[in-house]
């Protein structure tokens, strides 16, 4: 190689165009000389074996200054970098999709959860109409206590609605009263009553004062009402139409097969199982014997026939104090409605 040459021009002749760099000896050489065997390279025999194997390299353009040399890098960096800045807007893209699918279903299963908590079931019963009754039931609804099913039974407005055949008829009140329950969280059921096709001797519940509220119907045509299944007091019938003449409000239902049916105002109910009815029955069989023996005198002293060993005047002082016990008893028990026929066969649907 020659003496002593500059970094900016070849280092065997001195020429400073189109200059190329050695990649074993590290010198910058012309075209003439950039081959290692042209410049007697001391890198010459590490070149030659690279020959042999094929795997020599094109030795690279030098640069004479750094402004030289920034096209070269240029000219290999530059499509790796927009290869990458592609790739990498493209994972952006996918990764911002990916999170507004996601976000998107959150939403839709928050949606579908809110929605089917209600859930549809169509019932083996018809209204009047031939309707098949459907109710709502809602799977976080739970059983209340009874004095929170009072609450709700008196806040709610079914029972204000008119009983209109076969437009809108018992069925029609109990479904609706379950949905609403079940709306405020109130688990509630449907219950079908079928009666037997015999007949009540009503005679016995009549006072003869023309006051005792007819029966709703036909035995045979059965009834629709609710049922709840309270924590404290267990099961309790509510019937919420207002299908008896001169009923202002629900009414608590006792229901047994293979007894009489009957109801009761909710504020007279003190009871809700069976035995509660039993009493109350028989506490309103007294009242009528009483109070039609107390008809009886009354009658005579109109007449004004006297009591054997009373005198008239006694007689008026023993109406008036029967008459105050019977009003007390009738203000106890409350109205007393027919009993709508003994009781075949309880359907219950939840």
């Amino acid at each position: 190689m020659g003496s002593s040459k500059g970094s900016d021009s070849c280092h065997e002749c001195g020429s400073d165009l189109l200059l190329y760099k050695c990649k074993y000896c590290g010198m910058v050489f012309c075209e003439r000389h950039r081959r290692p065997q042209d410049h007697k390279c001391p890198g010459l025999s590490s070149y030659k074996q690279q020959v042999e194997a094929g795997t020599v390299e094109k030795p690279g353009m030098a640069a004479a200054s750094s402004q030289a040399e920034v096209p070269d890098n240029q000219s290999t960096s530059r499509p790796a970098i927009i290869r990458w800045s592609f790739l990498g807007i493209k994972v952006l893209a996918l990764a911002i999709i990916a999170m507004s699918l996601l976000a998107a279903l959150i939403l839709l299963i928050g949606y579908i959860d809110a929605r089917t908590t209600i859930t549809y079931v169509t019932l083996p019963v018809q209204n009047t109409t031939g309707v098949q009754v459907v109710l709502a039931n809602n799977r976080s609804a739970v059983d209340p206590t009874y004095d929170e099913l009072v609450r709700f039974l008196k806040a709610d407005d079914t029972s204000s609605m008119k009983y209109v055949s076969p437009g809108w008829t018992c069925a029609d009140f109990a479904r609706r009263l379950h949905d609403n329950a079940e709306a405020q969280g109130i688990k509630a059921g449907f219950v079908g009553v079928e009666f037997y096709g015999d007949s009540i001797d009503y005679s016995i519940y009549d006072d003869g004062s023309g006051n005792l509220l007819s029966p709703p119907g036909a035995p045979d045509m059965g009834h629709g009402l609710n049922i709840f299944n309270t924590v404290d007091k267990g099961l309790v019938y509510v019937d919420a139409s207002s299908i008896y003449e001169g009923s202002t409000g629900d009414r608590i239902a006792y229901v047994v097969e293979g007894r009489e049916f009957n109801e009761i105002d909710l504020d007279y109910a003190a009871g809700t199982d069976y035995s509660f009815y039993s009493g109350y029955r028989q506490k309103y069989l007294d009242y009528i014997h009483e109070l039609k023996e107390y008809n009886r005198l009354a009658k005579n002293y109109n007449q004004g026939i006297a009591e054997p060993g009373m005198e008239l005047n006694q007689m008026a002082l023993v109406l008036k104090s029967r008459s105050d016990v019977l009003n007390a008893k009738k203000a106890e028990i409350g109205p007393f409605y027919y009993p709508s026929g003994t009781v075949k066969k309880i359907n219950v649907y939840w």
